[in-house]
């Protein structure tokens, strides 16, 4: 153990059993006091820097600084307020509003193996499903199943792996990331986070610098506190997050009340020394407090009643420590093992027949202390209970997280601006030109005349007037803007032009000095505006009417860019705050410690899957969330109706995405890309379902006219056959009455023959004459009648 001495840290290399003792715990506050007291002084007066940018940020700059760069001497400052404002804390809030008033939601993905298990489940069936539809689909193509065949199941079954994922993202959420989304919304209510958000964001404009400090109380209740930052520090850090802190510390008021009860060692003397030292400091009432060096018996019942007023200032402090730590493994006889923790420095025996092995090893541990300010009283010292931890990359990070929740923007060597004390230097030069200003107007003379006395003194006599001196006539042109001169001398020669008129017209002494002042004003006012990213169309001031919407948004967008990094500091503070948050939640419902009002917000199934996974083994992720603004909302409006107008969404649709697109965008995007992918799709096959009808009527049609075609054709042919049938039945009738006129030839023929022969026997003609005889003129052999068929095909 080293010795004390103050401003030094105690040795980190010490035993956990020396870390315990409460004067170890009283040499570590020491030296971050001194260390606090060292900052103060090294970084250029950082405290009195902020209490100026405050200052500034509320219009409660001094002015009086500026008085000799603006005034020649104290006598024009007296004729001249004091007040002096610009639009800069306008500016300043319009600023904060705008990190602060885009709406977010804690966003938490758990992954955890069981959870992982039931989100691959989920997926296996929906790529099931989607090959199982192809599978149907070419069955059906190939004409194995009917067409009209349908199986339920596939109705919705996803077309590619594309979808699959978008499903998943937009409409998988496992019990355990709704129920711990439902603690931290509710458990961010009770905590009046909106209040402490609005602290922070003022903070963060002003100095650049936020601080807040979270834990859980004996009920299992988890807390948030602001934390001022002029009353707060750390270690040296150079990350903006403030992750590689290894100590924090934060100044707290407590009643005397609280201290007795906290400290119920101390006797009444003993508290009586620390409200001493305590009284003139804060009190909750106006008390004048003068007990001086009287024991609490001697105080009346009044000053007793006053000191319970007093609020004791106290050092609260958690440092990260790498403790050593020793366990002992011993075989037993049984044949089992037996593990013990011994002391940071055991040593096991170096017999080679011991059965005792010693695992060394090193742990990160937090202890917290509180000890009350310019005394050697610890409150409170030991290690933290209810550490949180991280999870990062599917493992839990060993180091445990501090209670403070630090974050300070573009961090180097400890320091930082903001942007109030950026444009500190525009608003001193702005007052300046003010003060010039109002000094030129209070000197100028008002508009007045200019009065000839020797024309009009006549006049002056009647009026009272005369005996006037020089010095009357100057008090009377400051007052009303008059003055009185005299055109000759005593011996009446004229002593001014001629010509001027007896009583003139004069104009103010106001020259341009002061437009050229206003131009400044204004050449600084907008350096103001640049810094801030502030634009006509944020502040509003003198909106343009020309400007389009667009425009308009355009100018919106680029003030928020330009102030992104303020607000990614902001939600970075709610993460770490949520993540904490669900941390404790998970710890109170272990422990049993869940409120009633919480334990109610749950549902059966949700309370029991997170009473049954053990600390640490629900692995889970906390982000933040915005929650799509006005405009955005307005932009994807714009594009839904777009679509429906071509037929790309339905009525049921544009309800359905404009729901989701009150909790995000990027849902809403994806499902209207969704949305518009399967209407495509479905009127794409609807084009080749009614191309497939058309080629069919088309094919029928052209069918019917070949029908008719060949029915035409087959008329024609029958007609052309009847006509020749018929024309083959003239023939045969003409045939026939050929043969038949043949026949009757031939009988005739053969009858001539007959009577000729009969006339040769009756006259006695001889055969021989008979046979040579020539054969008669005009005689015509019988034609053989032919039994040929003629045959049309």
């Amino acid at each position: 153990m080293s010795e004390t001495t103050i401003g030094l840290f105690p040795n980190e290399l010490d035993n956990p059993e020396e870390k315990l003792k409460p004067n170890w715990g009283l040499r570590y506050s020491e030296a971050i006091i001194a260390y606090a007291e060292r900052t103060q002084q090294s970084y250029t007066n950082r405290k009195d820097r902020w209490e100026e940018n405050r200052r500034y940020a509320i219009g409660m700059q001094d002015i009086d600084k500026l008085k000799p760069l603006a005034l020649p001497t104290d006598n024009e400052w007296a004729t001249l307020p004091y007040d002096i404002a610009t639009p800069v804390p306008k500016q300043l809030r319009i600023t904060q509003e705008t990190i602060y008033s885009h709406p977010y939601k804690p966003k938490v993905e758990v992954f955890d193996s069981h959870s992982h298990s039931r989100r691959e489940k989920k997926k296996n069936e929906l790529l099931a499903k989607m090959n199982m539809s192809k599978v149907v689909n070419d069955l059906k193509a190939q004409g194995v199943l009917p067409e009209q065949l349908n199986f339920q199941e596939l109705d919705e079954a996803p077309k590619d792996a594309h979808e699959i994922e978008m499903y998943q993202k937009t409409n998988t959420k496992t019990i355990e990331e709704i129920a711990i989304e439902k603690l931290v919304r509710r458990t961010f209510s009770k905590c009046n986070m909106p209040n402490i958000e609005k602290k922070i964001v003022k903070d963060n404009v002003e100095i650049q610098w936020m601080a807040a400090y979270t834990g859980i109380d004996d009920t299992g209740n988890f807390y948030c506190d602001y934390l001022d930052p002029m009353l707060s520090g750390s270690s040296y850090v150079e990350n903006d997050d403030f992750s590689d802190m290894t100590w924090g510390y934060h100044i707290s008021y407590i009643t005397v009340g609280e201290f007795r009860e906290r400290m119920p060692n101390l006797n009444d003397e003993q508290i009586l020394d620390v409200i001493r030292m305590n009284a003139g400091d804060r009190l909750k009432e106006d008390y004048n407090l003068e007990i001086g060096s009287r024991n609490y018996f001697h105080l009346t019942y009044e000053e007793r009643e006053g000191l319970e007023s007093v609020l004791i200032e106290v050092l609260n402090f958690e440092t990260l420590q790498s403790d050593r730590v020793t366990y002992v493994e011993k075989e037993l006889s049984t044949g089992g093992f037996d593990i013990k923790k011994r002391s940071a420095d055991y040593e096991a025996p170096k017999d080679k027949n011991s059965k005792k092995k010693a695992h060394k090893g090193i742990v990160e541990r937090i202890y917290k202390g509180c000890r009350v300010m310019n005394t050697q009283y610890m409150m409170e010292w030991g290690l933290k209970q209810g550490v949180a931890y991280k999870v990062k990359k599917n493992k839990i990070i060993n180091k445990p997280c501090f209670g403070y929740v630090f974050y300070a923007a573009n961090i180097l060597n400890m320091e930082n601006k903001s942007l109030t004390e950026e444009v500190r230097p525009h608003i001193d030069t702005m007052i300046l030109l003010q003060l010039k200003m109002l000094h030129f107007i209070s000197l100028a003379d008002p508009p007045g005349h200019a009065v000839d006395i020797y024309s009009v003194v006549e006049a002056i006599k009647g009026m009272g007037m005369e005996g006037l001196k020089p010095k009357d006539i100057a008090d009377m042109k400051s007052a009303f803007g008059n003055y009185y001169f005299s055109s000759r001398d005593e011996m009446g020669n004229p002593i001014v032009q001629p010509g001027m008129k007896p009583i003139e017209f004069q104009p103010s002494t106001l020259d341009q000095a002061v437009e050229r002042f206003a131009m400044l004003y204004n050449n600084e006012l907008q350096k103001v505006k640049e810094i801030l990213g502030i634009n006509d169309a944020v502040d509003a001031s003198q909106p343009d009417k020309k400007a389009l919407v667009g425009v308009q948004n355009q100018a919106i967008a680029a003030h928020k860019t330009s102030i992104r990094y303020l607000q990614t500091g902001y939600l970075h503070m709610i993460k770490e705050i949520a993540q904490r948050c669900a941390y404790y939640q998970q710890l109170a419902i272990k422990e049993g410690t869940l409120s009633d009002e919480l334990r109610d917000l749950l549902s059966e199934p949700e309370f029991a899957v997170l009473e049954a996974k053990d600390l640490g083994e629900l692995m889970y992720n906390i982000e933040i969330e915005l929650l799509p603004d006005q405009l955005e909302q307005q932009e994807l409006r714009e594009d839904l109706n777009i679509a429906m107008q071509q037929g790309l969404l339905s009525v049921d649709d544009k309800t359905m995405i404009q729901r989701v697109a009150k909790e995000s965008i990027e849902k809403a995007e994806e499902i209207f890309q969704m949305r518009v992918d399967k209407r495509k799709k479905e009127a794409q096959a609807a084009q080749q379902q009614q191309a497939q009808i058309d080629m069919q009527a088309q094919q029928a049609k052209l069918q019917g006219e070949s029908q008719k075609e060949a029915a035409i054709q087959q008329a024609k042919i029958a007609v052309l056959q009847a006509e020749m049938e018929a024309e083959l039945q003239k023939i045969r009738e003409k045939g026939i009455e050929d043969r038949k006129t043949l026949t009757e030839e031939y009988d005739r023929k053969e009858e001539l023959v007959e009577k000729s022969a009969q006339v040769k026997a009756t006259y006695g003609f001889d055969k021989e004459k008979e046979t040579t005889a020539p054969k008669s003129a005009g005689v015509v052999e019988p034609a053989t009648p032919s039994n040929d068929r003629i045959e049309v095909s």
